[in-house]
């Protein structure tokens, strides 16, 4: 896991050292990267008899990981809010109120294209799910040729995840606006992350315990049973913030397809909640919420969410905390997953 350090790590410089002469972002690259990766992954997991008969408490796990983690998020989140409103917060929270009213009308003209992205991004969440799908039913069901299922797919997919992290990294590096908006914000702001992680850990808690409950309640049946399913588990399945495609792959490669499944579904989960329930979260957690929830998608697909619901005052925090989310979700990961 060190080396995918060291590469992401390499692209970020390199990102930035050509990001005056190369502007183009490179995620449609990294979304072909990450298909044929989660494609990789259903034919490993599909070629697992074992995991594919626990398909069901794999749903299960993810649900209670995601509910509990997400929820911890948030609580914590609102105490943030209060907090922040406890001091010039509640001004900041004024001056955002008059800038969404004096731009109101600019607002619903922008409602369209937001919900055009917002729908573009679903799609593609579709499609990178749906490779996943894809090659667990090629697996399953032998439909390719057995000397092709016969084949060491953890090779291949090392170095199509080395590239992977690459690209992110470049991605970063090259983002001239991302750095420049840091600079903007006001103190207590910087501390959102660690927040919107804090309250993840100790969500990770409560979902670790019911998970080790529920599965000596069953015996343990499954490889991922109560004696294997460890709170490790938990809080580095949960690290990916809902970075589901990077988590899934790098969970997979260091535990196994059946772990690297979970990672992937409850991570895919926090982001469907946050697009889904963006009012909601909006109207019972505070104006940080969407941000805090979104984690690592807050600066894609659960944007047009955060700014439909809290204004275009909240920008800054938004790409300040995806920031963060997105370049230390893969180091959290790498260094949990060397533990």
């Amino acid at each position: 896991m060190f080396i995918g350090l060291i590469i992401l790590a390499a692209g970020i410089l390199l990102g930035w050292l050509i990001r005056r002469k190369f502007h183009k972002s490179l995620i449609p690259a990294i979304m072909v990267t990450v298909c044929l990766l989660l494609f990789v992954m259903g034919l490993r997991t599909g070629t697992n008899e074992n995991l594919i008969k626990s398909i069901s408490n794999i749903g299960l796990i993810s649900v209670i990981l995601v509910v509990f983690a997400l929820g911890g998020s948030l609580f914590a989140t609102k105490l943030f809010t209060k907090w922040m409103d406890g001091g010039n917060g509640a001004e900041q929270s004024r001056s955002a109120n008059t800038v969404q009213q004096s731009d109101g009308a600019a607002r619903q003209s922008e409602s369209k294209p937001q919900q055009s992205d917002n729908k573009g991004s679903m799609r593609d969440s579709f499609i990178i799910v749906g490779a996943f799908i894809f090659g667990i039913l090629l697996a399953a069901f032998h439909i390719l040729p057995d000397s092709w299922l016969a084949l060491d797919f953890s090779i291949y997919s090392n170095y199509v995840l080395y590239f992977l992290l690459l690209l992110v990294g470049v991605n970063i590096g090259i983002d001239d606006t991302i750095f420049s908006t840091v600079r903007h914000l006001r103190v207590r702001v910087l501390f959102t992350p660690l927040i919107t992680y804090g309250g993840m850990l100790i969500g990770s808690v409560i979902a670790f315990a019911i998970i080790y409950l529920c599965q000596l309640g069953v015996g343990g049946a499954t490889s991922a049973g109560a004696g294997h399913f460890s709170f490790l588990n938990a809080i580095t399945i949960n690290s990916g913030l809902g970075y589901y495609s990077l988590t899934g792959i790098m969970v997979s490669e260091a535990w196994g397809a059946e772990m690297g499944s979970v990672a992937l579904l409850a991570n895919l989960l926090r982001e469907f909640i946050t697009i889904l329930c963006g009012p909601l979260i909006h109207k019972y957690f505070g104006k940080y919420a969407i941000t805090s929830a979104g984690g690592a998608t807050i600066t894609d697909t659960t944007l047009p969410i955060m700014l439909k619901n809290d204004g275009n005052a909240m920008f800054p925090v938004a790409i300040y905390s995806g920031l963060v989310f997105n370049v230390a979700v893969p180091i959290l990961l790498a260094v949990l997953l060397s533990l």
